[in-house]
């Protein structure tokens, strides 16, 4: 047989002459080696396949640990104490009602008076609330009177005869005399400018004085037109009667 030569190169990088017993004990091995790890390959490979049949998908729900489920709490306080309106009356107000002043009598500081400056109080003991024929400005009383108080005292007094029943002027000055305090003194009579059938009469009373002081009024000053004790006694003549009259501080008419 004729000599095969053939050369292979190992790892070494030395070449080694074969014959052709020897090559064809390569190709056997070669061959086997090919066989082996084809079916090596495929056995892993249906391992791994038979593997992941073997474990079917989960769904995995995670639950966190911390999660507290949103509740309604309600809390009740020891020290809440329900709101209530508090209504407190003051004792020195700039613009005064009579639901917010403190009541006070006249009796005993020597203040005498039939109206004007007299205490709400007072007034009231003597007099009674009543509706009046139109909307007063301040508290209606006996059926005439329309009454406004400041700082606990008369400051505004309108008496009222209605046009229906008016009277004459010398009746007017008759009430007007009840209604202002004892120690008036009378200054003077006058009617505004352009305004003839207006009587205006100025009085001073010096007991006055300390009934409205000035540091109480919003505006610095009750006694706008005058100084402090004037008053005066405003009425309007037409056809010889009058229908109302007002009283009230400073001179202002």
């Amino acid at each position: 047989m004729q000599q095969i030569i053939s050369f292979w190169k190992t790892t070494t990088g030395k070449i080694v002459v074969l014959g052709s017993g020897g090559l064809a004990g390569l190709f056997f091995i070669c061959f086997a080696c090919t066989i082996c790890s084809v079916f090596i390959g495929q056995v892993d490979k249906e391992f791994v396949n038979t593997n992941r049949t073997q474990i079917p998908p989960t769904a995995i729900s995670v639950s966190p640990t911390n999660t507290i489920e949103p509740t309604t709490m309600l809390v009740s306080t020891t020290n809440t104490t329900e709101p209530t309106a508090i209504l407190v009356s003051p004792t020195s107000t700039t613009e005064s009602t009579s639901n917010s002043t403190t009541l006070v009598s006249d009796s005993g500081n020597g203040y005498l008076s039939g109206g004007l400056g007299l205490s709400q109080l007072d007034w009231e003991q003597k007099h009674t609330k009543t509706n009046l024929d139109y909307q007063p400005m301040g508290t209606g009383y006996d059926n005439k009177y329309d009454i406004m108080f400041q700082v606990g005292n008369v400051w505004h007094i309108e008496y009222i005869w209605g046009s229906k029943n008016p009277v004459a002027p010398d009746v007017v000055e008759s009430e007007s005399k009840n209604l202002i305090p004892s120690d008036s003194q009378f200054i003077e009579t006058y009617s505004p400018k352009d305004i003839p059938e207006l009587i205006v009469n100025l009085y001073f009373s010096e007991s006055l004085k300390n009934r409205f002081n000035n540091k109480d009024s919003l505006f610095g000053n009750w006694w706008t037109g005058g100084k402090p004790g004037n008053f005066i006694v405003v009425y309007g003549v037409f056809n010889g009667k009058v229908s109302r009259m007002v009283i009230g501080i400073g001179n202002n008419p």
